[in-house]
């Protein structure tokens, strides 16, 4: 099926890792979550819209629970192979004042979107990773991850 240039296009990707670790070192490799592949060429003046959920799941065991997770999005030139960060984001939650409560279970939706307009030159990969998890007395997990990328023409958005 031809897409005739200009019209908008919705891609869907691939889900890669469901179980992650309760730590994660920006010394570690990131963990990649997910990828989705587009070509922003079938479009004139491209942008890109990414967009990827999920549902982080959390107990608190102990005093002072804590969870970091710190995710980022990479742009892949599949044309050079040049990788660059396009943006990292942080999803916090720590008991600020300590009280005597019982485990609750937490499920807490997070979606994450980013307008992409710049190298837009081939096809590109977007892949999103984790690049740090710290933790104290909480035991999480990620689920219902979806991730998608709307190509769009950028000159009808003026």
């Amino acid at each position: 099926m031809n897409n005739p240039k200009g019209r908008p296009t919705l891609t869907c990707g691939k889900i890669l890792l469901h179980q992650v670790p309760n730590k994660l070192s920006r010394k570690d490799p990131p963990l990649t979550l997910a990828t989705v592949t587009v070509n922003p060429t079938s479009v004139n003046s491209p942008c890109v819209l990414f967009n990827y959920s999920q549902n982080v799941t959390f107990v608190a065991d102990g005093e002072d629970p804590l969870i970091l997770v710190v995710y980022r999005l990479v742009k892949l030139s599949k044309t050079t192979l040049k990788a660059r960060v396009l943006d990292e984001w942080s999803f916090k939650v720590a008991e600020i004042i300590p009280t005597d409560v019982p485990s609750v279970k937490t499920i807490e939706p997070i979606v994450f979107n980013f307008c992409d307009w710049n190298e837009l030159t081939g096809p590109v990969q977007y892949i999103f990773q984790i690049a740090e998890i710290v933790t104290n007395n909480i035991r999480f997990s990620i689920s219902e991850q979806e991730i998608s990328a709307i190509v769009a023409s950028g000159s009808d958005q003026d």
